[in-house]
């Protein structure tokens, strides 16, 4: 499996949970993954820190997604996250002052890159990064 390993003095953002990682945190790639690709984001010794997709072409090289090994980014983990999103806005969806609300606000969401909103019938999604490209049609399914 592809995954990136970062410099040993570039782990802060990371442990705090900061959803970005620049180029310049990236000490080595180990295989040759295509931009927004979801790798394991690891230390300097192999040791996992979180997932995240990958750009080469950005200065974000990384959008993290998720910081438990075993929760790996699959359709489901997908689908709980969008879920999660909108039902955080669910009272919002029944208000009779406006037609137009934003269910899904990317890194606030813990879903980097990727932002919907609902007016009146019409949805609408706003991809950025390659990684949110890569699922486009699993997220329109969803």
């Amino acid at each position: 499996m592809n995954a990136v390993y970062l410099k040993s003095n570039k782990l802060k953002p990371i442990k705090h949970r900061h959803p970005w990682l620049f180029s310049g945190a990236i000490e080595k790639v180990d295989g040759q993954p295509e931009p927004g690709e979801v790798l394991e984001i690891k230390d300097a010794t192999g040791e996992f820190l979180a997932w995240g997709y990958y750009n080469p072409h950005s200065q974000i090289a990384l959008r993290l997604l998720e910081w438990e090994q075993s929760h790996e980014i699959s359709e489901d983990w997908w689908q709980q996250k969008l879920e999660e999103a909108i039902g955080r806005r669910g009272n919002l969806l029944n208000r009779h002052d406006s037609n137009a609300v934003r269910l899904v606000n990317a890194e606030s969401d813990m879903l980097p890159g990727l932002i919907v909103d609902k007016y009146a019938e019409f949805i609408v999604l706003q991809s950025m990064p390659a990684g949110i490209e890569r699922v486009k049609q699993l997220i329109v399914e969803n």
